[in-house]
């Protein structure tokens, strides 16, 4: 994916991290094998979060990953109830398609940038989250509509997680129905060593002030 969207992706995520953990050993932008490791995560969000959430579980309060492809948004807690709010398409926040729902439980401090520190309410980082879709695409018959740009759509409303299954790409009835009888799912995406996990985790009180401006 050299010199692709994705490898651009990649490398402003690197730079994210770095930002928001700096105590934390970083990902090395100029690493081939780390940043196409991050490549493969973008593909799918929640195997993303659990890469963020193991690498820096002793920096990360929480973390949270949405939006399509094109727009991944990525939301990380550290301290003192603020979250660093990164859109890896390098557009500016304000420039996005929000739906309803995020502008009454968000706000940034620089929508005018991709990267801002932010505030969530605790509704929103629930819905961020919250419900798990497991998108199952069976054999036959098949359906018009490629499961793809059904997870897409879903994405969209950065409503909950979608983990779209494909039966015609090889998965049998016998892993369906693991997945859906086995809580949480694990991911299998293979990714950057792990850093270090010694430091304490930070406190989660709320933030003293709130950003200036909605966007």
């Amino acid at each position: 994916m050299k010199d692709s969207p994705v490898r651009e992706q990649a490398v402003r995520l690197a730079t994210v991290l770095e930002h928001a953990f700096p105590s934390a050993p970083p990902i090395d932008s100029g690493d081939t094998q780390e940043i196409g490791a991050l490549e493969l995560l973008l593909l799918t969000p929640n195997d993303l979060r659990t890469f963020i959430e193991d690498r820096y579980a002793g920096h990360a309060l929480r973390v949270r990953v949405t939006g399509t492809l094109d727009r991944r948004l990525v939301l990380l807690e550290a301290s003192g109830g603020w979250w660093t709010l990164a859109d890896l398409s390098g557009r500016p926040h304000s420039g996005r398609a929000w739906s309803e729902w995020p502008r009454s439980r968000l706000l940034i401090d620089e929508p005018d940038s991709w990267l801002s520190a932010a505030v969530l309410d605790e509704s929103a980082v629930e819905r961020l989250s919250k419900p798990d879709v497991l998108l199952a695409n069976f054999p036959l018959p098949r359906f018009p509509l490629g499961i793809s740009d059904v997870a897409r759509a879903a994405r969209a409303t950065m409503t909950g997680t979608v983990s779209p299954v494909d039966m015609q790409l090889g998965t049998t009835l016998e892993d369906l129905l693991k997945q859906v009888t086995t809580a949480p799912r694990t991911s299998s995406a293979s990714a950057p060593p792990s850093a270090s996990t010694t430091s304490s985790k930070k406190s989660s009180t709320r933030p003293t002030r709130y950003p200036s401006r909605l966007w």
